[in-house]
């Protein structure tokens, strides 16, 4: 069960799958540029030179959005960080309509970097299977 915040008022709590890590945070995020407040949020404070924290993510399908109905929203700690990468959302588009179609979410690995000198802005990687043994585990 992952608990998400929206706000002072308003939050809900959200099953979710959990995907067993693979040792490897290698997809980005996209869009972390837009949520650097929340990526700090999460962090507690802004780093002053380069981290790497290891989260727990929720990626949760977003058919109705007007601009993509393949895209998956990146939650951590229960703000919205980014959105998984166009093409990653439909090469996982099979798993994420099976979550959609259940009502229920995904919940693995993350790793929060940079914020030093070399790297200011905040980033997001995940850690997920191939599509297929990631929908060999969900079914």
């Amino acid at each position: 069960m992952l608990f998400l915040g929206f706000g002072k008022s308003k939050s809900y709590q959200l099953d979710a799958w959990e995907v067993p890590p693979t040792g490897r945070c290698s997809i980005e995020v996209r869009g972390e540029s837009q949520y650097q407040d929340a990526l700090v949020k999460v962090l507690g404070k802004k780093p002053k030179k380069n981290v790497r924290v290891a989260k727990q993510a929720a990626l949760i399908p977003e058919p109705k959005n007007e601009h993509d109905s393949n895209a998956v929203m990146v939650y951590v700690e229960g703000r919205l960080v980014g959105y998984l990468a166009s093409e990653e959302a439909k090469r996982y588009a099979g798993c994420f309509q099976y979550c959609h179609e259940n009502k229920r979410a995904l919940a693995c690995q993350a790793t929060i970097y940079g914020g030093g000198k070399e790297k200011p802005s905040l980033g997001v990687w995940i850690d997920l299977p191939t599509p297929a043994k990631l929908m060999k585990h969900l079914v």
